[in-house]
């Protein structure tokens, strides 16, 4: 059988990994086996600040649920548009890291996209197994990873477009891997990102910053936001929503409990702000 060279290299020695099967192996005999979701795990112990580090399994499905629902496609397209301009302006075939993929919604979406797809090879890493699992799951042509965005396992200058949404980012990492004149596409919350859902559970809303993170290595090159109302009629959505984030977890339960038997309708607002940076 000839050996396939993976897009990953090893996060030991840093030395090109090739798939034999279902293992993935360097040079110097370091071996990652391939799980059965077809996800490879290469983040080492001494990597972990847990024992399962990550988001939850529970707040992952739930992550899962919502942005198969479509409330967020708005977002998905407009970043799958951004990755077609840079790939028509510099006409190479280029490597995408999904930098912090979750559940992997985006780089799903990315990759059923044929302008995308015919001229990019794909991969996500995320800290929590149970994050890559989950995108893994989707059957597609992604290579998944379980790896830190403070560690990232590939080798330098090999990517072309990193995207991170919503996800932690590492200035070192990011520009290490980054290619000369490779992109960084960043979303944050823009500052009414989910405005009707904080209503709902505090007397006083605080907005998002909307100052676009400066990182090093990278040249700001667009700025720009993206606002819609949506409303979620179904309940087991509006719980969903609420237990993606950060807000199910600091809230008081009273506050929690209420707005999970609530049968209305939730609008509120999505609010992105989407940063492009280019690699100096």
């Amino acid at each position: 059988m000839t050996d396939k060279k993976s897009l990953f290299c090893c996060p030991v020695c840093k030395e090109a990994l090739q798939q034999q099967e279902k293992t993935l192996l360097c040079c110097n005999g370091h071996s990652y086996d391939i799980a059965r979701e077809g996800y490879v795990n290469l983040l080492l112990s001494n990597q972990k600040a847990s024992k399962e580090p990550g988001d939850s399994p529970e707040m992952l499905r739930a992550r899962r649920n919502f942005l198969n629902s479509g409330y967020y496609r708005r977002l998905a397209e407009n970043v799958s548009e951004r990755i077609i301009s840079y790939i028509e302006e510099t006409g190479i075939d280029a490597v995408m890291l999904d930098a912090g993929c979750g559940e992997g919604y985006y780089s799903d979406h990315i990759s059923r996209v044929p302008a995308i797809i015919s001229r990019c090879s794909i991969c996500g890493i995320d800290v929590s197994r149970e994050g890559v699992k989950l995108s893994a799951k989707r059957k597609n042509n992604v290579h998944w990873g379980v790896a830190s965005v403070h560690s990232i396992p590939l080798p330098e200058k090999s990517v072309n477009i990193v995207l991170n949404i919503f996800a932690p980012h590492d200035d070192y990492e990011f520009s290490r891997i980054t290619a000369d004149n490779g992109i960084l596409i960043t979303v944050t919350p823009g500052p009414e990102h989910l405005k009707g859902l904080k209503e709902e559970l505090y007397d006083t809303v605080t907005e998002h910053s909307n100052k676009h993170p400066e990182i090093k290595g990278f040249n700001i090159q667009e700025t720009d936001s993206l606002k819609y109302e949506f409303t979620v009629i179904w309940p087991q959505i509006k719980n969903d929503l609420l237990k993606m984030t950060p807000y199910y977890w600091r809230t008081k339960p009273g506050r929690i409990n209420a707005l999970e038997k609530s049968p209305a309708p939730l609008t509120t607002f999505a609010d992105f702000s989407i940063t492009v940076y280019r690699k100096r």
